[in-house]
């Protein structure tokens, strides 16, 4: 048996089948947003530095920004988002904010389990403050 009104039973038909679609699309949409990605290139202060005194430093297995100048109190590392591993970093001093923000030059230095980036602050260099590590580098790498 034919229905008299073939389009009136397909829109029901529809209709049936979206309404839990519909019900469970707006369940989803009311979820709590989820953490915010920033624009690639984008300055983001960093929680993983590394500095020399720490063991993993060395280790390219290991996740962090690896900084060869030390950091003083207050200093934090920032590096362009979005980027692995990040292709600019510098470094701030946020319990004086009138010092300018100094820009980290990077070196990739190849060790047996893969290149590791260190970041240095490249006017520092011959300050005395990346003492002996610095001239290893320079005679072994340089």
């Amino acid at each position: 048996m034919h229905s008299r009104h073939p389009i009136a039973t397909r829109l029901v038909g529809s209709a049936i089948v979206s309404i839990p679609l519909l019900a469970f699309g707006a369940g989803a949409a009311s979820a709590e947003p989820g953490p915010v990605t920033p624009p690639k290139g984008m300055p983001m202060v960093v929680d993983n530095v590394l500095q020399p005194s720490n063991p993993d430093f060395w280790n390219p297995a290991a996740e962090g920004t690896r900084v060869l100048t030390p950091l003083e109190d207050g200093d934090q590392v920032a590096c362009s988002a979005g980027f692995t591993p990040p292709v600019s970093c510098s470094k701030l001093n946020m319990s004086d904010l009138s010092m300018p923000q100094r820009v980290l030059e990077h070196v990739d230095i190849p060790t047996l389990g893969g290149p590791i980036r260190v970041w240095i602050d490249v006017p520092r260099w011959g300050d005395g403050s990346t003492g002996e590590l610095g001239e290893h580098l320079v005679s072994n790498f340089g």
